[in-house]
């Protein structure tokens, strides 16, 4: 009797753990290497990422990545990329963006905040990072507040 209490005892923690290792989802994660702001006025113009993927599954295809401007939500960018298997069994894939100005100056402003996506084909594992793209060569657009203030001063007396 207490054969069958462990043999059915056993039966059940073995199908929990089947089934809990099913139930794991797989998960994208990026990380910028380097700062995530690219200056239009240095040559290094290479947004390069680190994507770690977590529970891989062949089954869910291919993956894409997707860079697009917030502030029109328009993609500039869009590509396959292909996972490899690195050496500890983990999946991943090293990513790079050339921030080629004229190209993106055709879909509008370039100075301004971004967004890259990795997606799986099914669509099952979703990551976002933002960066930013500047130029220092171009002074910021900034009003002179002190000629205000003092105008303002001078009008009270």
């Amino acid at each position: 009797m207490k054969l069958i209490y462990y043999s059915a005892a056993f039966l059940v923690m073995f199908l929990t753990a089947i089934q809990a290792s099913a139930e794991e989802k797989q998960t994208i994660e990026i990380t910028i290497l380097g700062e995530p702001v690219i200056d239009l006025a240095k040559e290094n113009r290479l947004l390069r990422a680190n994507v770690q993927i977590t529970n891989f599954d062949p089954a869910d295809g291919h993956y894409l990545m997707q860079i697009t401007h917030l502030l029109t939500q328009k993609i500039i960018q869009e590509k396959e990329i292909v996972a490899n298997e690195f050496d500890n069994g983990n999946y991943g894939m090293q990513v790079a963006y050339l921030i080629d100005e004229h190209s993106i100056k055709k879909e509008g402003e370039v100075i301004g905040d971004y967004e890259m996506l990795i997606m799986s084909e099914s669509g099952n594992a979703i990551a976002k990072t933002n960066f930013s793209i500047k130029n220092s060569k171009i002074a910021p657009n900034i009003t002179n507040t002190n000629q205000d203030s003092e105008n303002k001063i001078m009008k009270r007396y």
